[in-house]
Formats: structure tokens, C-alpha cells, sequence
């Protein structure tokens, strides 16, 4: 994946993370973008993802939403401590027993992802 469509992928994450926080706040488009001072098609295009909003306005967002600037950012970011974070926050709501019955799927998942990733190496015609 080219760094053009890493973008496009942050943008368009940060605008459904946006859209998910305005709806739980109980906030139409109408209201949001009122109370933000912008234009509800302008809105509309950033929760789809087709309009890059600014940082300034990401806060303003933040502002309205009653949330900080990093917890749009942080659920739309894809890096691997960013996945752990968010895994690690879904962890803590479950009990002990549940953790480590989860960790040992986690760990048969990934032996079996890897299995399949050094089978294709080995079968000529096959990639990874």
C-alpha cells in the first residue's frame, strides 16, 4: 500500500470515528456542524472520509465532542502499538478467564496466519 492510500485510509477512519462520537453524543449533522461553524455538507464529507479535516478543526471536534484530540486520531490510527492500545482497552472489560482464553486463540490465529504465510513462500508460483 502506497502512502497515498495510507492517507486516504487515515481520513477516511478519522471521519467514521467522528460520525460514531457525534451520533453517542445524540448530535444530528445539522446540530454538529452548527455548533461547529461549517457547513453540513462540509461535515458530511469529512465523517465520509472525502475531505481531510485540519488539525484545528479535528480539535474544535474534539472540543464539541466532549473527548480529547487524540481519541479521534488514536481509533482511526492502524500502527501496531495503536492496535494493541485498542486491544489492550477491550481486554480490561473482560475477566481473567476471558483474557487468556482469547490470548490462546490470539496465538492460534497468528501460528496459523504464519503457517500460510511460510507455505506460499515455499510453493513456487504462490507469494506471500
Amino acid at each position: 500500500m502506497d502512502q497515498e492510500q495510507k492517507n486516504r485510509k487515515l481520513v477516511r477512519a478519522v471521519g467514521r470515528t467522528i460520525a460514531v462520537r457525534r451520533k453517542a453524543r445524540g448530535l444530528t449533522q445539522d446540530q454538529f456542524s452548527e455548533a461547529a461553524g461549517l457547513a453540513q455538507a462540509s461535515l458530511s464529507h469529512i465523517e465520509r472520509g472525502t475531505v481531510a479535516p485540519s488539525l484545528e478543526r479535528i480539535a474544535q471536534f474534539a472540543g464539541i465532542l466532549g473527548c480529547r484530540l487524540t481519541d479521534l486520531i488514536d481509533e482511526a490510527a492502524t500502527g501496531p502499538a495503536d492496535r494493541a492500545m485498542r486491544i489492550h482497552k477491550k481486554l480490561a472489560a473482560l475477566t481473567p478467564a476471558q483474557q487468556e482464553s482469547l490470548e490462546r486463540m490470539i496465538d492460534e490465529a497468528i501460528s496459523m496466519v504464519q503457517d500460510t504465510a511460510e507455505s506460499r513462500r515455499r510453493t513456487p508460483g504462490l507469494e506471500a
